[in-house]
């Protein structure tokens, strides 16, 4: 429960700073970022692969995403750069071993922007951070767990008019833990803004 506020806050949130945004931009040109920097909302839906889907059916929440280029004189390119990613996600549990079930994870990494024709864009990104897994229900599975996650993905983007990008995503992550190793799969989609 506490999740899903925290998921509407931040919806709220972002759909009113897009809308500010929009309103102050809609006599304006298209224009360039000036200061390198992105913030956005992704919505995720991953599903777990290998023997950890005895446990969940699939994720579903939200993220909130900062990217930040690096200037030309650090890398002698304008496209690198690094980002911060937060999420929440509610795990549906496939009833045997769980009642409640969810995830929430920090990780930081770094991209490389791809510009192609038509305003489109692709953007390979790789991420490392922390995945905690809140866990209720059958057995001893009572518990807060923290993980070391990877994850590596790679964006589509839409540069689209007053520097709004929409995006959509691939996305795999990969958590080492005690007993093996936890496999997620999934999509994200999303939008950002960029100053």
């Amino acid at each position: 429960m506490k999740s899903k506020k925290i998921i509407s806050i931040f919806f709220v949130l972002f759909c009113v700073v897009s809308l500010g945004f929009s309103k102050s931009a809609e006599n304006s040109v298209k224009t360039k970022k000036t200061i390198g920097l992105e913030t956005g909302l992704n919505l995720v839906n991953l599903y777990p692969i290998g023997e950890f889907s005895d446990y969940a059916k699939a994720t579903f929440g939200a993220e909130i995403f900062v990217n930040y280029f690096l200037p030309k004189k650090i890398v002698k390119t304008e496209n690198f750069g690094i980002t911060a990613n937060f999420g929440l996600n509610k795990v549906f549990s496939n009833g045997k071993y769980l009642e409640k079930f969810s995830m929430n994870y920090f990780s930081v990494g770094a991209f490389y922007l791809l510009n192609l024709p038509k305003n489109f864009q692709i953007k390979p990104q790789l991420n490392i951070g922390f995945i905690n897994h809140k866990t209720k229900g059958g057995y001893e599975m009572k518990d807060s767990y923290f993980d070391l996650m990877f994850s590596v993905s790679c964006d589509l983007r839409y540069d689209f008019k007053y520097n709004i990008i929409f995006n959509f995503s691939p996305v795999y992550n990969f958590i080492p833990v005690n007993d093996g190793v936890i496999h997620y799969f999934g999509l994200k989609l999303g939008a950002c803004y960029c100053f």
